[in-house]
C-alpha cells in the first residue's frame, strides 16, 4: 500500500482535475508488478505510478481517460506472454496475464484511502472488482462498486458487506493470518459471483537509527526512499541537521534510558545502534531489547559485539537471539560509508519481508513470493 503515498500527494497538488485510479487486481504467471499496485491517471491522460515495467501505462491512461468522461468503472486484460499478437509490437513475452480495475477517483474514494496513507493498526482493504455474467467477468458499475477498509481484529459481528457476501467475506478475511500478500477471492453473491481484491495493510515499517554519524544519512534517505518511518537521534545537536536529513524526525538524546523514542510498532521496527560509543551502544542494547524489535543492528566487530554482549545479563543475551544483526548489512562487499548503508537497508528489507538477501537467479520458484 506504500503506492498510495505519492498517489495521494499527486491528487492533492490537482484538487481540480478529475482523475483515474488504475489498480492491479489479478495477476496469472509472471508480471513485473502484484496485485494491488496502483496508479492514477488525471484527465488531461498524464500519470503518476506505476503497474508495470512500463509497457501498460499509456494503454491504460488511455482507458482510463475514457473511465473518467463516462464515469463507468472498467477492466483491462492483458495476455503478456502471446507472442503471436506482441503487445503494440513490443513482443513482451512476459508469460502472464494481469487484469486492472480502472475507476473513477472521487471525493469518497479519497476519503478511504487517506486513512491508509499511514494506518496504525492492521487492516483488510477489501474490493469488488468484477462480476460473473455469463461466462465471462465484467468490471462493477458505478452503483455495483463497493470498496472497504475492515480493520483487524475483526469484530465479533459479520462485517458489514452486501447482501449475502457477508458471512462467506468475514469467514475469509479470519483466515488470512499472517498472510502479507494480496489474494483473490471468489465469493457468492444472491444469483450471481463476484471477485474481491483482499490486501493487507500493515503500518509502515519503522527505521530507528542512532548516530548521525558517516552513513546515517545516506540509509535514512534510502528509508524514506522504500517508504519507512525514519527517526534519527543523537546527543550531538550539532550533527542532527535538517539539511543532512530530510523528511526525517531528528531526535536529540542525552539520557538514554528516557529520551530515547518508543517503539509504537516493534514488529515492523528497524533499529540500528551506530554511535561508535562503548558505553552508549550499550545502555541502547539494554533498552530496545525488551521491546524486541523486528530488526536491532549494531555496527561493530565480532569481536567488539563478543565483548559487548559479555556485559549484559544472561537474559538480556538470550533476548538477542534472532534479532540481533551484528556486523550489520549483507554481503556486498561494501567498504565505504554510503556502501554499508546500502547493504545495512537490503538487510533491513529482507527481514521485514522475510526474504533470504540472496541472489533471485538462484531462487527455485516464483520470483515474487505469493504466499
Amino acid at each position: 500500500m506504500m503506492d498510495l503515498v505519492p498517489l495521494l500527494e499527486a491528487r492533492r497538488d490537482r484538487p481540480n482535475e478529475q482523475a483515474a485510479l488504475v489498480t492491479v487486481v489479478e495477476v496469472i504467471g509472471s508480471a513485473f508488478r502484484r496485485p494491488g499496485a496502483r496508479m492514477l491517471v488525471f484527465e488531461d491522460g498524464s500519470w503518476q505510478g506505476a503497474v508495470s515495467s512500463g509497457c501498460l501505462e499509456s494503454d491504460l491512461a488511455e482507458r482510463a481517460r475514457r473511465v473518467i468522461a463516462t464515469g463507468d468503472p472498467e477492466l483491462a486484460d492483458y495476455e503478456l506472454g502471446d507472442m503471436e499478437e506482441p503487445v503494440w509490437g513490443l513482443g513482451m513475452g512476459c508469460p502472464g496475464n494481469v487484469r486492472a480495475l480502472l475507476t473513477p477517483f472521487g471525493d469518497e474514494d479519497i476519503g478511504l484511502l487517506t486513512e491508509l496513507e499511514d494506518p496504525q493498526q492492521e487492516g483488510i482493504l477489501v474490493t469488488l472488482f468484477a462480476l460473473r455474467e455469463e461466462k465471462d467477468w465484467r468490471a462493477p458499475s458505478a452503483v455495483e462498486r463497493w470498496q472497504k477498509h475492515i480493520p483487524l481484529p475483526l469484530p465479533e459481528k459479520a462485517v458489514p458487506f452486501p447482501d449475502s457476501a457477508a458471512e462467506s467475506l468475514h469467514e475469509v478475511i479470519a483466515g488470512i493470518g499472517g498472510r502479507s500478500e494480496a489474494q483473490v477471492v471468489e465469493v457468492e453473491w444472491e444469483g450471481g459471483i463476484g471477485k474481491v481484491l483482499l490486501e493487507h495493510i500493515r503500518p509502515h515499517p519503522r527505521l530507528l537509527i542512532h548516530g548521525a554519524g558517516p552513513g546515517s544519512a545516506v540509509l535514512a534517505a534510502l528509508g524514506n526512499t522504500l517508504g519507512w518511518k525514519v527517526t534519527v537521534a543523537d546527543h550531538r545537536p550539532d550533527r542532527l541537521q535538517p539539511a543532512a536529513f530530510p523528511d526525517t524526525r531528528l531526535v536529540i538524546c542525552h539520557d538514554v534510558a528516557n529520551e530515547v523514542p518508543a517503539l509504537d510498532h516493534p514488529d515492523r521496527t528497524a533499529v540500528v545502534v551506530m554511535t561508535h560509543h562503548w558505553e552508549r551502544d550499550r545502555a541502547l542494547l539494554e533498552r530496545y531489547l525488551p521491546d524486541r524489535p523486528r530488526y536491532l543492528g549494531l555496527m561493530s566487530s565480532r569481536s567488539r559485539r563478543d565483548d559487548l554482549l559479555e556485559e549484559l545479563s544472561e537474559e538480556q543475551r538470550v533476548r538477542t537471539e534472532g534479532i540481533l544483526h551484528s556486523p550489520m548489512g549483507l554481503d556486498l562487499g561494501a567498504e565505504r560509508p554510503e556502501e554499508m548503508a546500502l547493504a545495512t537497508a537490503a538487510e533491513i528489507q529482507a527481514v521485514l519481508r522475510d526474504a533470504s538477501g540472496g541472489r533471485l537467479r538462484d531462487r527455485e520458484g516464483p520470483v515474487h513470493r505469493r504466499d
